[in-house]
């Protein structure tokens, strides 16, 4: 074989090859979106937080109503097969206020397996979703929850919240009409519920806790 023919054989090896692994870097998994603000997260896949939200309001529709009217959010994820990492840094509200002394009554039965460390800190209303006829005292809704797990159009699924603080809200997490969730490393201060769950199967918490 000539020293041509030889050159050629292996630039062809190597246009294979790079067929086969769909080129340099293509198997690299796609980056994170950053979230900087309160926002909607309605399509699937990784999102981190880009530093800690500081004294935000909540001003995003979560779908869901308390005795006073509609329940807002501040990170709010309707959509299935999502992500939200925090990175270690926190969603932090404007509830200046203690919190109330009410009972949480759950809307449906709540489902939670191989919970770990996980506690959330009795709270006043019930959540329900948008449209039942319910009224909240003293709660605005701004202050109402750091971040909302729920789809008024249906149940969501294959979500995972980790690695976040949330502070100085009603309810820190709120986790509603879902199937196959994970909540983990998550905790909660200065909030009447840390971490709640309602109408939620096959959901795993993880080091969560939910401090008053």
């Amino acid at each position: 074989m000539t020293h041509s023919s030889a050159g050629v054989l292996t630039l062809a090896i190597v246009a294979v090859l790079a067929m086969a692994t769909g080129g340099v870097g293509a198997q690299e998994a796609a980056e994170p979106t950053t979230v900087d603000s309160c926002t909607t997260i309605n399509e699937s896949g990784q999102y981190v937080l880009d530093g800690s939200l500081a004294n935000v309001t909540a001003n995003q529709s979560s779908g869901l109503v308390t005795e006073g009217g509609a329940v807002q959010g501040c990170v709010v994820v309707n959509a299935s097969d999502v992500v939200l990492d925090g990175d270690g840094d926190v969603v932090d509200g404007t509830m200046s206020s203690e919190p109330r002394n009410l009972t949480l009554q759950p809307a449906a039965t709540v489902s939670a397996e191989n919970e770990t460390n996980a506690t959330a800190t009795p709270a006043t209303e019930t959540v329900t979703p948008l449209g039942e006829n319910v009224t909240a005292e003293n709660v605005t809704a701004d202050e109402m929850v750091g971040i909302v797990v729920h789809d008024p159009n249906g149940t969501v699924s294959n979500v995972t919240v980790r690695d976040v603080g949330v502070s100085d809200w009603y309810w820190g997490v709120a986790v509603v009409d879902a199937d196959n969730v994970t909540v983990a490393s998550v905790t909660a201060e200065r909030t009447a519920v840390g971490v709640e769950l309602v109408n939620v199967t096959n959901a795993t918490l993880e080091n969560a806790s939910g401090l008053g």
